[in-house]
């Protein structure tokens, strides 16, 4: 198959929150009077990839509107205390970009949060759509939070079947193929040491970090007959 498109997650894919975020969560904790014991940090790495009023609803027990709120400041503290990008991302984007690839990304942060990392980053004008938590209906795993993305990829001219997904826990392998879009999964979020087991991939789908994906797509290219 010859790709036209990729579409990535955020968080753990190009954004390094995954090794940053318990860092980040221990504070929001202390400073909220919750309980941060290995426990629930365990719970939160199981479930790691859910949108991120239900992961801290479900991890804390807390109810869905203080789950809200304390999303909102653990988004604002990725801003005052940023993350860094994951190695290479920024290359692999441009890698893309300038051979003609349609890039969009499919996240649960909200688009107000989230522009702001990307501005810093300098990698807004990289994406042709940006589906954000507050732009669909539906949230990973559900496939059709694809829908938007797959709707402007198709004005486009890029099918369904063009089209990659890289994620990086269960919740992504699993929108993807409900989505019946190809899914790559890195290994710089959870899915090595708790998500593989739940939803596994071929290992050719598995790649280190979003800085292998050129290499990837290339070994594929030159596989394909001629």
């Amino acid at each position: 198959m010859h790709y036209k498109a990729m579409i990535a997650d955020f968080d753990g894919t190009l954004f390094d929150s995954f090794r940053h975020a318990f860092k980040h969560l221990g504070r929001l904790a202390e400073r909220n009077n919750l309980d941060f014991s290995p426990a629930v940090q365990q719970k939160m790495l199981a479930t790691w990839g859910q949108s991120g009023v239900e992961f801290l609803q479900n991890a804390f027990g807390i109810e869905q509107e203080r789950a809200r709120r304390l999303y909102l400041d653990w988004e604002e503290v990725d801003i005052v205390d940023p993350i860094p990008l994951i190695e290479g991302a920024h290359e692999t984007l441009k890698w893309l970009h300038d051979r003609g690839y349609a890039v969009c990304m499919l996240t649960s942060r909200y688009r107000t949060r989230l522009m702001p990392i990307l501005a810093r980053e300098r990698l807004q004008n990289y994406f042709a759509r940006i589906t954000a938590y507050e732009d669909s209906g539906y949230t990973k795993p559900d496939g059709r939070a694809f829908t938007g993305i797959l709707q402007t990829l198709a004005r486009q001219g890029v099918r369904r079947e063009e089209c990659l997904f890289v994620g990086d826990t269960y919740y992504d392998v699993e929108a993807g193929r409900s989505a019946g879009i190809t899914t790559l999964v890195v290994e710089t979020g959870p899915y090595r040491s708790e998500h593989h087991r739940g939803f596994s991939v071929p290992e050719s789908h598995v790649i280190p970090s979003i800085r292998e994906l050129p290499s990837w797509i290339w070994n594929k290219t030159m596989l394909l007959p001629s």
